[in-house]
């Protein structure tokens, strides 16, 4: 099947073989839990059908708007294709349609919201990356105090694991965070937008830290060989520096092992910041590595550049993936 890259903006999945402008998976005003948004889009082929899945987070018109309000997250969804261009929404067995929805342990890390990382399939599992808010509403932080914009319940975020025999019915991995995260945070704001990958021997996990104290989203990196205790690795490495459009840092992130040959082993498609306020426009660029923490750009610029400032695209560009 031929491979489709989709890339995430503004809450909706578009597909660059489609027409300018023409979405491929909307919200659905007559449908369950996506009648107000949709975003964070991973598509894999199911190699026993031969089917593709789009695997997605969304909110429907009863999410409270005062959680989290920027990210769109909420329960997690799933659609499918067999061409990779027109979907049909899955009518997941969780509320409102959903595959994946938030706790309803009043303590733990996701109790709020969720949103999807990535999906990767490995020894019969099918394992997934996800974020999720709890209830408290952050104001400070390490002893630094929080911006107001992210002093909304369901802001501070931290990543999960789940697991699933069929990628449809999905169980947590209780993890030794706070609240049955993945991993601790510490004083970060939050800990979002993860994506997993398995070396041979272990799993990566990377998710993005914005911490309280200057504006940089930065990438952190945690190891393990069984999906509950995680290792530290410390933060993403750009072995020749950030570009200037790298500069604010990553947001998001897809790591796969690299198609093409003579390269590195893992490539990595990611969407920078520029740190230039108030804007701070997201491009979407490659890089490689040959051990998943330490990259080098494939090119000096972004390999894709946000829309004209009136297209749908306009703001920025994010949620890369090939």
């Amino acid at each position: 099947m031929a491979a489709l890259g989709s890339v995430l903006f503004a809450g909706r999945a578009f597909a660059s073989q489609v027409d300018n402008d023409v979405f491929i998976l909307g919200t659905c005003p007559d449908c369950l839990c996506d009648e107000t948004k949709v975003g964070g889009p991973f598509v894999m082929c199911d190699e026993d059908t031969q089917t593709w899945r789009m695997y997605y987070y969304c909110r429907d018109s009863f999410f409270p708007k005062k959680v989290a309000p920027a990210f769109g997250t909420g329960s997690i969804a799933m659609a499918t294709s067999s061409d990779g261009i027109h979907w049909d929404r899955y009518d997941g067995a969780a509320t409102r349609g959903a595959l994946f929805t938030a706790s309803s342990d009043e303590n733990a890390f996701d109790h709020t919201h969720v949103g999807l990382g990535n999906i990767i399939r490995n020894d019969g599992q099918w394992i997934m990356s996800y974020f999720g808010g709890d209830t408290s509403i952050p104001t400070e932080l390490g002893g630094h105090p929080i911006a107001e914009g992210y002093q909304y319940k369901g802001y501070r975020c931290r990543p999960g694991i789940a697991v699933s025999d069929d990628g449809l019915s999905w169980r947590r991995i209780i993890g030794n965070g706070p609240g049955g995260a993945a991993v601790d945070i510490g004083d970060a704001i939050y800990g979002a937008f993860p994506s997993i990958v398995f070396t041979g021997e272990e799993y990566l996990l990377y998710y993005t830290s914005l911490s309280p104290k200057y504006i940089y989203w930065d990438t952190r990196v945690f190891s393990s060989t069984d999906l509950v205790n995680w290792t530290d690795r410390g933060s993403l490495n750009w072995e020749r520096g950030a570009l200037a459009w790298q500069s604010g840092g990553m947001v998001t992130r897809n790591v796969q092992r690299n198609p093409f040959p003579g390269g590195r082993k893992w490539m990595m498609s990611f969407a920078a910041l520029d740190a230039y306020y108030p804007r701070y426009i997201r491009r979407i660029g490659i890089a490689e590595s040959d051990d998943g923490i330490n990259w080098t750009q494939t090119y000096d610029d972004p390999i894709f550049f946000p829309g004209e400032v009136n297209r749908w695209d306009g703001g920025g560009t994010a949620y890369p993936q090939i």
